[in-house]
């Protein structure tokens, strides 16, 4: 929430559904299994072709948790393309960019801002990696350098898709 009580995200894309128990997050024994999963089947389709390492979305150009400071340092460390009303426009084909790039387009996404329980809620497990979990943004990008060299290491972040799915409404899933 804002300070005025206006929600910072009016909506919400989707939550993770465990297959096992759709009601819950997702199970400890589901979890554990999860990450013991060492394939890359799970690789996105355009993965070996991106050139690319980083997207950054950037609608708030102010916002108060700095991101546009953290993105424009993590920059000089790791390529970076920034999508926003300033820079490269998003591909809306009438959906939300996020969504659009994201979950259709398989990124693994860098969360900052919310508390890390907000985001446990909603994704998927292992599915994003948290900036709070870096010292700063050159250890971040150079964290994505190894991934980018390590298959199984970026497939692990969508190994969730062999135990669950993101219920984005009641017909359509991701």
């Amino acid at each position: 929430m804002l300070p005025n009580g206006e929600a910072q995200v009016p909506w919400i894309d989707g939550v993770y559904a465990a297959n096992e128990q759709p009601e819950a997050i997702m199970p400890p024994r589901e979890q554990i299994h999860m990450l013991d999963e060492k394939s890359t089947r799970w690789l996105p389709e355009h993965h070996a072709q991106r050139k690319k390492k980083a997207v950054a979305l950037i609608s708030n150009m102010n916002p108060q948790n700095k991101r546009l400071v953290y993105v424009k340092e993590q920059a000089k460390h790791i390529d970076v393309d920034f999508y926003g009303s300033k820079w490269l426009p998003c591909p809306r084909e009438g959906d939300t960019c996020l969504r659009t790039l994201a979950l259709r387009f398989g990124m693994l996404q860098v969360v900052m801002g919310a508390p890390r329980d907000d985001y446990c809620a909603l994704a998927p497990p292992n599915s994003f990696i948290n900036v709070d979990d870096f010292s700063s943004p050159a250890e971040l990008a150079d964290y994505l350098h190894w991934l980018d060299t390590n298959d199984n290491a970026y497939a692990s972040y969508f190994a969730w898709k062999a135990h669950g799915k993101v219920v984005v409404s009641p017909f359509v899933y991701y």
